[in-house]
């Protein structure tokens, strides 16, 4: 299947619903329908937790977290290794492109055969060109997408139909407020978060309708704003009290303690304007979206 085509935002999700659809139904098949909630903590000291883009950023963040935690293995999959030392015994890292799906296989054998089935995924990955669109190469609008979107969808390919299958697991996707309102000359990283949001609402859906009465497969949306890392070093923040920057540890900590107590919470956005431009985009339309976004100057912060 050639997903790197003119629909290029459709092809992932419905093979991925062919997929996780697959894979409930066989359980449905043999077990039956789940008639009572099955709670196992996502962290305990069986647990093999996967970071994707974890050698830096919000991804390292995230694995200095899990290391405090009672866990068996952490799995770093990353195109370099993680920039803090880790111990061995707690950290496994896995240089890989996650666009190259026969090697993401590959790891997942390698890790099922060395540790077992993956039971937290966190699909954190991602990059970045701040360009106008048109003047954005082919290749780089095709990477962004590929990364971000193709990659994300990938690892939950490969990675998921084992927490169907074992009826356990937390499913984190790394999203981006500006999947919903995207800034000038980030077309592109608009583009690819929308479609992980679209992609992550899609399988969670199925989950849930595969498994009214189950909460024991779980997924946490993450919408974050603009993050204090080196992605986007380059965009200025006009305005600390409208748009403050999120400190990528602060951020990864909120994530790890969601997942860590269990909170029955289907996404988090951080900080507070997250949670105030759906409400522009949804429900007040383009001219509030225009005012919202000349007042916070998103536009114009990108214009380097």
């Amino acid at each position: 299947m050639n997903c790197i085509s003119p629909n290029v935002f459709q092809c992932p999700a419905s093979e991925l619903r062919r997929t996780v659809t697959k894979y409930t139904n066989e359980y449905l098949s043999f077990y039956g329908r789940a008639t009572m909630s099955i709670s196992r903590r996502a962290f305990n000291e069986n647990s093999i937790v996967l970071v994707t883009g974890g050698s830096d950023g919000l991804g390292l963040e995230i694995v200095t977290q899990l290391v405090h935690k009672n866990i068996m293995k952490i799995i770093v999959i990353d195109v370099s290794p993680p920039k803090i030392p880790f111990s061995e015994d707690k950290i496994e890292f896995y240089k890989c492109d996650i666009t190259n799906l026969n090697a993401i296989k590959r790891i997942h054998n390698d890790v099922k055969e060395k540790f077992g089935h993956i039971s937290v995924l966190v699909n954190n990955a991602g990059i970045t060109k701040i360009k106008s669109l048109k003047n954005s190469s082919y290749d780089e609008i095709e990477r962004v997408i590929k990364v971000n979107y193709i990659g994300a969808y990938y690892i939950m390919q490969t990675f998921v139909p084992d927490m169907i299958l074992n009826r356990h697991g937390y499913i984190i996707n790394i999203a981006s407020i500006l999947g919903t309102v995207t800034p000038a000359r980030l077309t592109t990283y608009g583009a690819s978060k929308a479609g992980l949001i679209s992609l992550h609402n899609s399988v969670t859906e199925i989950i849930r309708a595969s498994f009214p009465n189950d909460s024991s497969i779980q997924t946490l949306l993450v919408c974050p704003g603009k993050l204090s890392t080196n992605m986007f070093a380059d965009v200025y923040t006009p305005s600390k009290i409208l748009a403050p920057d999120i400190n990528a540890t602060t951020l990864a900590k909120n994530i790890v303690d969601t997942v860590s107590d269990d909170t029955k919470m289907s996404t988090l956005k951080t900080p507070y304007y997250t949670n105030i431009v759906p409400i522009f985009r949804r429900q007040l339309g383009w001219p509030y979206l225009w005012l919202l976004k000349k007042i916070s100057s998103m536009d114009e912060v990108t214009a380097i």
